[in-house]
């Protein structure tokens, strides 16, 4: 699920957010689903998140570089054998660039959006 920039984000940083649950397959142990493909920008430090009574574990996925960044939480679990992984990610460019004359644009919304979806995420099995 992704969110392009509206009306509202106009001439603004907003580069696009998106959510997604991605199926990593079949792991042996929690050990063997953190360390399968490491997401893009983790630091590879993990810590335990509680979602709806499931533990969790997350990384930080955000970065920057070249006047640009992104805010982005990956979350992963090992559940009935199957690795699963949530993705959450916002990008922007920096307004204090020379060549970006934009303005800031209001995360909060943006943030409410996008982790909307892991918040009320739950395993129907």
């Amino acid at each position: 699920m992704g969110f392009k920039p509206g009306p509202a984000e106009k001439d603004t940083t907003y580069g696009g957010a998106a959510f997604s649950v991605a199926d990593l397959g079949t792991m042996k142990n929690p050990d063997s689903c953190l360390q399968a493909s490491p997401p893009q920008g983790s630091s590879g430090k993990w810590e335990k998140k509680n979602i709806n009574g499931v533990e969790f574990q997350e990384t930080d996925s955000g970065g920057g570089q070249g006047g640009e960044w992104s805010r982005g939480s990956v979350y992963r679990v090992l559940h009935n054998g199957r690795c699963y992984e949530l993705n959450t990610i916002i990008t922007g460019a920096n307004a204090h660039m020379p060549d970006t004359p934009i303005k800031e644009f209001d995360e909060k919304p943006v943030r409410r959006a996008i982790w909307l979806p892991i918040w009320t995420f739950r395993f129907l099995k």
